[in-house]
C-alpha cells in the first residue's frame, strides 16, 4: 500500500519528502496554536532554508520513470489549432489574408493606405455549380487603384482533376439585364504543389481612378478549358466547358461574322477598344437567369474589360443564339459611343436606352441570317408605338425599345444602313439629348413626318409579319356602335402624348341599315387619320384622310359583321387635344339634277345684256316635275354628283357636315329668256348653302345677296353663227341646282 502511494516519487528523494512532509506538518501546527510570531526570527529562517532544500530536491529528478503520464497524453488536451486571417486592415506594408482554402498576399507598396480587407466564403455552386473545383472566394475591399500584382493562391477541393482554370468574377453592367450581374473571366494561373497560384494584376485604365473599393471573387472550375484558335484572326476568346466545345466554336464563328457586318455594313468603329480579343464565357446559367441566352457586359474600367457571357444550356437554340450573339454585341459596339459610366447607369435614366434596345432588337434578324425573322422580344410590345415617344421612355423604356425596333427598321429601309452610325456619332458627340433629336438631325425626314407613314407599314405587315391585327381591336381607345336609327353622330376629343397615336372602332348592329348609307369620318390635327376594315378575313387597308374620310354601304359591313377601325395620330413633338367625328349620312336617293344661270353685266360690242341658260331636258323627276333635268350619279363613298349630256355637265361635291356644295357646270343651250339665242357657259362655284324644301334638296346663289362663291369662267352668246358676244364683266350672277329622283 505505501508502495503505491509513493510509486511516482524518485527514489533518491524518499527520505527528504518525509523530512518535508513533517517540516509542513509542524509549519501548520505553529499557526494553529499560535506560535508563529514575528519574535520567532529563528525559526522563520529555518522554515525558509528547509523549504528551498525540499524544492531544490525535488525537482533535481533527471530520469522519470517510464510509465509517467506526458503532457498530450491526456484525452482532454488538444493540439494547438492554425488560425487564419479572414479580416485585415492592410497599407502601405502589405499582409495577407488566409482561410482554409485560399490566400491572399498583398506585397508592400501594393495599396497607398490602409484598407479593412476581408475573405467572404461564397455558396457552393453558387457560381459555376457543377464545375465548380474549390471554394469560391469574395475578396472584400480591395483598393481600386492597387498597384503591384495581388498574388491569389487556392486549393482545390480533394479529388479534383488535373488542368483546373482560376476565374475571377467581378460585378459588370448587363445593358440588356439593365443591372449589375457577377461576370466571370479566366486568369493564368500555375500549379505550385496542390494549389495553384496567380498574380492580379493592377487594371491598365487611362485617367485618375476613383477613391474607391471593389470586390473579387476567386475560385477553381474543372472540365473547362480555352478554346483553342482553330482559325487565324478570330476577335473573341471563348472558354467553354469541354462538353460544349462544339456549340462554343459555332458560337464564336457566328460571333466574328457579327464583327465584321457591324463594323462594315453598319460602320460603327471599334477605336475605342484598344485590346483583342474579346473574351467569352459559355457557363449554365444560375436560377432566376435560366431562360436568359446570354448578354454583354461593361465594365466600369474601361472597354478593354467588357465581355459576353452566354448560357450553355441553351446553345442549342441555334436561330436564338445567333439572334442573341448579335443583340449583345451591338450593345457593345453602341457603349462604345456612349457618354454615361456604368454607374450613372445605375443611378439614373439613360435618355437614349429605347434607342439602344430598339436597334439591338432590329439587328437581331440580320445577326440570324433569316430574312423575316421576329424578334422573341418584341411578343406583348406590338403596340408600343401608339405610346407615345416620350411617355413611353418614362413608362417602360426598355418594353418601349422592344416595341420600336419596327420603327428603327422602317428608318433603315427607307434610308440605308449608315443610319444608326449617323445617330451614335451625334451622340457621342453630345450634339443630342434625347433620340428624337438624334433621328431628325441624321436624317432628311424627321420623326414628325414620317410616324404616319410608319404605322401605315406597320399595321400592314409590310415591316415584321408577326403584328396582329386583332391587338387593334382589343386596344380601341373608344368604340361607336350603331344600334339604333338615332345614333347618328359621335364626337370623340382625346388628349394626345407626343407622338403617339390612338385608335376608335365603328361597330355596326342596326338593322335597318341600307347600302346608300354612308360613314363620314372628320378629324382635326395636321396628322392624317389612317381607316382599315376588320372583317373575318383579316385587317384591310382602306385609306387616309387628313380632314375627312367617307365609308359607303354600312349594310353591306353589318351583314359581314364588319368593323372600321381609325387609327389617329398626333405627329407633333407636344401634347395635343384632337378631334375625331363620326356621322352617319343617310343615302342621298337622288339621281337627277336641274340647273340654271344667269348672268348680266359687259359683253363684247360695248353692249350691256344678259344671258339665262339651263340644262336640257334628259330626264323627268316627279320632284320637280316643270324642269328639264339631267341624268345623275351619286356616290356615297365621295360625296360626289356627276352628270353629263349632250355638251352640258355638272359635278357637285357634298360637304354634308356642313350642308354645302362646291363643284363646277357647262351649259350649251338655248337662251332661256331669248329665242334666238344660243348660249355657251362654264361657272365654278364653292360652299353655297345646301337646304332642305318639302323633302327636296336645292342649291340656290344669287349675287344680290351672296352665300358661297359662284365665279364665271366664261359666258358667250351668238345670234348668228357669225356674231358673237362674249362677257367681259359681270354686275349680276344667279346660279340655281335642284336635285331629284328621276321618274
Amino acid at each position: 500500500m505505501g508502495g503505491s502511494s509513493y510509486a511516482n516519487i524518485c527514489p533518491t528523494q524518499f527520505p527528504i519528502a518525509i523530512k518535508f512532509n513533517y517540516y509542513i506538518g509542524s509549519i501548520i501546527k505553529f499557526v494553529i496554536f499560535g506560535y508563529l510570531t514575528p519574535s520567532n526570527n529563528y525559526l522563520m529562517r529555518s522554515i525558509n532554508v528547509i523549504m528551498l532544500v525540499a524544492f531544490t530536491s525535488l525537482l533535481s529528478c533527471s530520469k522519470p520513470n517510464n510509465n509517467q503520464e506526458q503532457p498530450g497524453d491526456k484525452p482532454n488536451d488538444k493540439p494547438s489549432e492554425i488560425t487564419y486571417t479572414t479580416t485585415a486592415s492592410i497599407g502601405i506594408d502589405g499582409g495577407k489574408l488566409t482561410d482554409v482554402t485560399i490566400q491572399v498576399d498583398i506585397p508592400q507598396g501594393t495599396f497607398s493606405k490602409s484598407q479593412t480587407m476581408e475573405l467572404k466564403k461564397s455558396t457552393e455552386g453558387s457560381a459555376f455549380g457543377e464545375y465548380e473545383s474549390s471554394t469560391f472566394y469574395e475578396v472584400k475591399g480591395i483598393p481600386a487603384n492597387f498597384s503591384k500584382p495581388i498574388k491569389v493562391t487556392i486549393t482545390p477541393a480533394s479529388g479534383s482533376p488535373d488542368n483546373l482554370l482560376m476565374t475571377v468574377m467581378e460585378d459588370k453592367y448587363s445593358p440588356s439585364l439593365r443591372q449589375l450581374v457577377q461576370s466571370s473571366s479566366f486568369v493564368s494561373a500555375t500549379k505550385s504543389g496542390s494549389s495553384y497560384v496567380c498574380d492580379l494584376n493592377p487594371y491598365s485604365v487611362t485617367g485618375t481612378l476613383r477613391d474607391t473599393t471593389i470586390s473579387l471573387k476567386f475560385g477553381l472550375v474543372k472540365n473547362y478549358e480555352l478554346l483553342p484558335a482553330t482559325k487565324a484572326g478570330s476577335n473573341f476568346k471563348m472558354y467553354a466547358p469541354k462538353e460544349y466545345k462544339p456549340l462554343a466554336f459555332d458560337l464564336r464563328d457566328y460571333l466574328d461574322q457579327i464583327y465584321y457586318t457591324v463594323r462594315d455594313d453598319l460602320q460603327f468603329s471599334y477605336a475605342e477598344r484598344t485590346t483583342w480579343p474579346m473574351e467569352v464565357t459559355v457557363k449554365k446559367f444560375p436560377a432566376g437567369k435560366q431562360n436568359v441566352f446570354g448578354y454583354f457586359v461593361m465594365s466600369s474600367w474601361s472597354h478593354n474589360y467588357s465581355n459576353m457571357e452566354f448560357n450553355a444550356s441553351l446553345l442549342t437554340s441555334t436561330t436564338e443564339i445567333k439572334a442573341t450573339a448579335g443583340h449583345e454585341f451591338l450593345h457593345f459596339a453602341k457603349s462604345l459611343y456612349g457618354t454615361m459610366s456604368t454607374v450613372a447607369m445605375l443611378v439614373s435614366n439613360d435618355p437614349f436606352y429605347w434607342l439602344d434596345e430598339a436597334s439591338s432588337v432590329w439587328f437581331e434578324e440580320i445577326a440570324c441570317g433569316q430574312p423575316g425573322y421576329n424578334p422573341l422580344t418584341r411578343q406583348g410590345h406590338h403596340l408600343e408605338p401608339l405610346v407615345g415617344v416620350y411617355k413611353g421612355a418614362e413608362q417602360n423604356a426598355e418594353h418601349y425599345g422592344y416595341g420600336m425596333s419596327a420603327f428603327i427598321k422602317y428608318l433603315i429601309n427607307t434610308n440605308d444602313n449608315t443610319s444608326l452610325v449617323k445617330m451614335y456619332n451625334l451622340i457621342r458627340n453630345k450634339s443630342v439629348s434625347n433620340p428624337v433629336e438624334a433621328i431628325n438631325q441624321s436624317h432628311a425626314k424627321s420623326f414628325e413626318e414620317v410616324y404616319p407613314s410608319f404605322l401605315q407599314d406597320y399595321f400592314s405587315g409590310k415591316i415584321y409579319s408577326d403584328f396582329q391585327s386583332s391587338s387593334l381591336l382589343s386596344n380601341s381607345t373608344e368604340t361607336f356602335n350603331i344600334q339604333a336609327d338615332t345614333d347618328t353622330i359621335k364626337t370623340i376629343i382625346k388628349d394626345y402624348e407626343a407622338l403617339s397615336a390612338q385608335i376608335f372602332r365603328v361597330e355596326f348592329s342596326y338593322a335597318g341599315l341600307t347600302k346608300d348609307d354612308a360613314l363620314s369620318i372628320y378629324s382635326s390635327g395636321l396628322s392624317p387619320m389612317l381607316i382599315y376594315q376588320a372583317d373575318i378575313t383579316g385587317l384591310h387597308y382602306l385609306g387616309k384622310a387628313y380632314d375627312e374620310f367617307i365609308v359607303s354601304d354600312l349594310k353591306d359591313l353589318k351583314d359581314k359583321t364588319a368593323k372600321i377601325l381609325v387609327v389617329k395620330p398626333n405627329s407633333s413633338l407636344t401634347k395635343d387635344k384632337q378631334t375625331v367625328e363620326f356621322r352617319v349620312e343617310k343615302g342621298l336617293a337622288i339621281d337627277a339634277v336641274w340647273a340654271k344661270l344667269y348672268v348680266r353685266g359687259s359683253f363684247t360690242g360695248d353692249v350691256i345684256s344678259s344671258a339665262s341658260v339651263e340644262v336640257p331636258l334628259e330626264v323627268r323627276s316627279d320632284d320637280w316635275p316643270n324642269y328639264p333635268m339631267l341624268k345623275a350619279t351619286y356616290s356615297n363613298a365621295t360625296k360626289i354628283l356627276t352628270a353629263s349630256y349632250n355638251g352640258n355637265s355638272l359635278t357637285v361635291n357634298f360637304d354634308l357636315k356642313a350642308k354645302k356644295i362646291s363643284g363646277s357646270v357647262s351649259f350649251q343651250n338655248n337662251d332661256v329668256s331669248f329665242v334666238n339665242r344660243t348660249v355657251t357657259a362654264t361657272a365654278n362655284f364653292s360652299g353655297i348653302p345646301l337646304t332642305e324644301w318639302d323633302g327636296k334638296l336645292l342649291s340656290q346663289y344669287q349675287s344680290t345677296n351672296p352665300k358661297g362663291s359662284v365665279t364665271v369662267l366664261n359666258c358667250e352668246y351668238a345670234l348668228t353663227e357669225i356674231e358673237k358676244n362674249t362677257l367681259i364683266t359681270p354686275s349680276e350672277v344667279s346660279l340655281w341646282i335642284y336635285f331629284g329622283k328621276r321618274k
